[in-house]
């Protein structure tokens, strides 16, 4: 399964598992969260589609944002998405976000 999170310049996200919280992500490691995938809780937040990163955060150039491949359960609640595996699998450029949005 394929999706998007969206993460601050540095390549952090606040949001999510607090063993996580201003950690930096980097391209190709697989992330894995001990508990089962919780939202609003445990896990890593994502979204399914861009559209749906855009209703819940800004668009900021400043951030970055990851097309992670799912490898863990999900735990979904609406249009929220929570993962106890994932893998960032490449950085979306912004000229590329403005073009699938």
């Amino acid at each position: 399964m394929k999706g998007y999170k969206l993460f601050d310049r540095n390549w952090c996200s606040t949001h999510g598992s607090q063993d996580f919280y201003d950690k930096p992500f980097k391209l190709g490691v697989e992330y894995i969260d001990p508990n089962p995938p919780c939202v609003g809780r445990n896990g890593f937040h994502f979204c399914e589609s861009l559209e749906i990163c855009f209703s819940v955060y800004s668009p900021d150039s400043r951030n970055r944002i990851g097309e992670i491949e799912i490898l863990g359960d999900v735990d979904k609640r609406g249009d929220f998405c929570c993962t106890n595996k994932f893998k960032i699998v490449r950085e979306i450029p912004w000229r590329e976000v403005i073009d699938l949005i």
